[in-house]
């Protein structure tokens, strides 16, 4: 992560993508450190400790300050995004007890880089899920890391896409959707693959 100047800690595992070789489906230099960012490191700082990473993520330009030095760390990428590409928002809106950090990412152009990420966390920081809204070939999915490096697959998600008029609407029934999971009362996955490097 950071330190108090703002400089790259390096003991982060994010270059060995959990010991196993890059996605196939990972074709570009930018595509590459995008998703090792959005579904190795966030997922990684967040598991181990999840204050830091969101008190790092909610810092004015936070998000956007870690793509930029993550990415260049990864393999010298010029960062392509704009601080106004990335949006944060804290939500307790379905569930006073848990809190949901909504990270909204640049338009993803490869499979399967994120729309958004969901941190959720309950109030005492004892439970935690990291969400990701994934591009797929033919539309978007609900996917999940738990703390383990194995991914979920909660199916097709119709909300991906948003504008300015329906984004209130569409994050609160993907926080919905995301809180029922968390409680146990949601849907289940509907696929699972092998912890990272398996």
């Amino acid at each position: 992560m950071f330190d108090n100047n703002n400089n790259f800690i390096k003991n982060t595992d994010i270059n060995k993508n959990g010991g196993g070789s890059v996605p196939f489906y990972i074709t570009s230099p930018v595509g590459r450190g995008r998703y090792l960012v959005e579904h190795r490191f966030l997922w990684e700082q967040f598991f181990r400790d999840p204050k830091m990473l969101i008190g790092n993520l909610l810092v004015p330009g936070g998000i956007f300050f870690i793509f930029e030095k993550l990415m260049f760390s990864v393999g010298r990428i010029h960062c392509p995004y704009r601080m106004e590409n990335f949006r944060i928002s804290l939500m307790d809106i379905c569930d006073p007890n848990n809190i949901i950090a909504m990270l909204e990412m640049p338009y993803p152009d490869l499979v399967p880089l994120c729309y958004r990420i969901y941190l959720l966390h309950d109030k005492k920081y004892t439970r935690f899920m990291y969400f990701t809204v994934e591009r797929g070939q033919n539309g978007a999915f609900l996917c999940r890391w738990d703390e383990n490096g194995v991914h979920y697959n909660y199916g097709m998600i119709n909300t991906a896409e948003w504008n300015a008029q329906n984004r209130d609407f569409q994050s609160y029934l993907e926080a919905q959707v995301i809180t029922n999971i968390f409680n146990g009362v949601g849907k289940k996955p509907e696929a699972r693959s092998l912890p990272c490097g398996n």
